[in-house]
């Protein structure tokens, strides 16, 4: 064999087992290609498998919204009726307010006292006095059942006296126009709630009595009974909420996490504890997602109110504003206030409170407080 076919038999053996090599190659990429198909039909599956599994979750979750929404409704009405009943057990109470506290036997006396030599209500009608001689005695006396003072403090505190009839309530409140000017005042005993409530709404209460005078009008016809407002007869909406967010459970805001809400620190007042939250918003969806969010907290969760404002940009560049108090009247209002004075445009304030205690001239004054320190923290610019 020549030199010249053996090179060209060396070459051809070569050409052989590259395409040997080759061919070999291609197997495996078309293994591999096949493998990753499989994967890929896998995959699929999984995330067919995952697409209805979310939506099976979310079909639960839209089911136990509509449960909570039933348990809150019905909770709303229990706490109605709650207090409606605790109304028809006090409406034979009254509160009497600036009293030196008196000796413990001593308690029916000095409301008695009150009655005669305060409120001008003629002897003859509190029991045990009697008629002046040669004078016919009223068929019926205010008499007290029992009284006692509210808490437990020294010197001037409220006491609350249970009187025997309905009609001994009217008369005495029918004489309460003469301690105006004195220290001393008298009011009907409310629930907490209903108490505070109809505090919140006094502001108002003042405001349609100046416009009735000014419009030459009666004033009287703008009345406040127990925690209900009526001009004419016709209730008035005190403006408790505003606009107030619809708070998500499925749909939150992917912006939204919790690094985007700073808290400030809880303070403590009279048994009611307080704390602020603030995060920057530019839709009210994520302003409700921020106030979903602080539920996952079981202390939060736990807090019997969450008041909060927010101010933001709507859809076609309008601002768009709303507040809730949640129980907690008139907060609501007076932090929007306060981010408007504050020029406040792309936020949320969220005021978080434990306990059912009242909401009085202290711990308002801590709810602002708070406020300001959550505008502080908001870093709004």
């Amino acid at each position: 064999m020549t030199n010249r076919n053996r090179k060209k038999s060396s070459k051809d053996n070569t050409d052989c087992d590259e395409m040997n090599e080759l061919k070999t190659r291609l197997d495996e990429v078309n293994t591999t290609v096949q493998n990753t198909d499989d994967n890929i039909e896998d995959l699929k599956k999984t995330v067919d498998d995952l697409k209805n599994e979310n939506l099976f979750l979310r079909e639960i979750l839209e089911v136990m919204e509509g449960r909570i929404w039933k348990i809150e409704h019905k909770q709303d009405e229990t706490d109605d009726a709650i207090d409606d009943i605790r109304v028809r057990s006090m409406k034979m109470n009254l509160i009497f307010h600036g009293i030196d506290k008196p000796d413990i036997d001593e308690h029916v006396s000095k409301i008695r006292s009150v009655l005669v030599n305060d409120m001008k209500i003629p002897k003859e009608f509190v029991h045990p006095h009697k008629p002046l001689d040669g004078q016919p005695g009223p068929d019926w006396q205010i008499q007290i059942d029992v009284a006692h003072p509210i808490g437990q403090g020294q010197g001037v505190i409220p006491m609350v006296a249970k009187f025997t009839d309905r009609r001994a309530v009217e008369k005495i409140m029918s004489y309460a126009h003469n301690l105006k000017g004195s220290r001393i005042s008298v009011s009907r005993q409310l629930p907490d709630t209903l108490r505070d409530r109809r505090s919140a709404q006094i502001p108002m209460l003042k405001k349609l009595k100046s416009e009735a005078i000014d419009n030459r009008r009666d004033p009287r016809e703008v009345s406040l009974h127990q925690a209900t407002l009526k001009v004419r007869g016709v209730k008035v909406d005190p403006h408790f909420d505003e606009k107030p967010l619809q708070i998500p459970i499925t749909d939150l805001d992917p912006n939204i996490d919790d690094t985007s809400t700073n808290h400030t620190n809880v303070i403590s007042h009279s048994g009611t504890s307080i704390q602020g939250h603030v995060a920057k918003a530019k839709t009210t969806k994520q302003a409700a997602t921020v106030i979903g969010r602080l539920y996952k907290s079981r202390s939060l969760a736990r807090a019997s109110h969450h008041s909060y404002a927010y101010r933001v940009p709507g859809n076609t560049g309008e601002l768009v504003e709303g507040f809730s108090d949640d129980g907690v009247w008139g907060i609501g209002s007076d932090i929007l206030n306060l981010m408007k004075s504050m020029e406040i445009t792309n936020g949320v304030i969220i005021m978080t409170k434990w306990s059912k205690g009242p909401l009085n001239k202290h711990n308002h004054a801590s709810y602002m407080n708070q406020v300001k320190d959550c505008v502080k923290l908001g870093n709004f610019n």
